[in-house]
């Protein structure tokens, strides 16, 4: 842990650093939850090319290891962190890049346990772009609005593609399906921040629509859709009034 922390002084460390941090003991991650942080965004900041999927992926872990009960109640240190303390305005070119990266592997991967912990983290991952890009307008007085938005497009276009495969209910595809439709509703509040409920409400269409329309009668993925779809309808964008409009 210290390795990693002290980044600065042993650049040579960072990569096995990095690579360790899932062996850490949890408790000992959320003792310097504020410092892990800064440190992985640092690193990410000063050498992005070299590091920014080691990054996303520790990022990712910790992540989920604050969905474990043991340390859910460090969750709002982490919103905390990321409306006051979190500096990073060019981590979401590269979180995107990275998340963009693993949906478009999903179909083709042998093993999905990891890409499933990916899509868990999704919600946290969206709030660290969100944050991210909107410490970015506000340094550059909204600069690169069209490049962000054409990202975030090409992010759901890889999505919606995973989401359009058919598979069968047990399969390791569906049951990545099955993950990204659990916490998709999660980004909604998110994406608000930065579009209009309208583009909101088309990207969120247009995935959920990209589902495959036939499903068998016992497939579970028919019921988390339906559920994902409930999650919608309750959601803060299906309650403001221009989604109707």
């Amino acid at each position: 842990m210290l390795d990693l922390l002290k980044w600065r002084m042993h650049p040579d460390k960072i990569p096995g650093s990095l690579s360790k941090l899932k062996e850490i003991d949890g408790s000992e991650i959320v003792k310097f939850l504020q410092d892990t942080l800064d440190t992985l965004f640092g690193i990410l900041n000063e050498s992005s090319q070299k590091y920014s999927s080691k990054v996303f992926d520790c990022l990712v872990h910790i992540i989920n290891l604050l969905q474990d009960s043991k340390f859910q109640h460090f969750k709002p240190v982490m919103d905390t962190y990321i409306e006051g303390h979190f500096s990073g305005a060019l981590a979401y070119r590269d979180l995107i890049k990275v998340l963009k990266w693993y949906v478009d592997r999903i179909i083709e991967a042998e093993r999905q346990e990891h890409i499933q912990e990916v899509l868990k983290a999704q919600e946290y991952i969206f709030k660290y772009i969100v944050q991210s890009r909107k410490l970015f307008a506000f340094a550059t007085g909204g600069q690169n609005e069209e490049e962000f938005h054409c990202s975030i497009q090409e992010l759901m276009m890889s999505i919606r593609f995973f989401l359009s495969k058919e598979s069968k209910g047990t399969s390791a595809l569906s049951q990545s399906q099955a993950v990204f439709l659990n916490s998709f509703p999660a980004v909604y509040s998110e994406l608000l921040k930065l579009f209009d409920v309208r583009e909101v409400a088309s990207l969120v269409h247009d995935t959920l629509g990209s589902l495959p329309t036939i499903m068998h009668a016992d497939d579970s993925l028919q019921e988390i859709k339906l559920q994902c779809i409930a999650k919608t309808v309750e959601s803060e964008l299906y309650s403001n009034p221009d989604f109707f409009y």
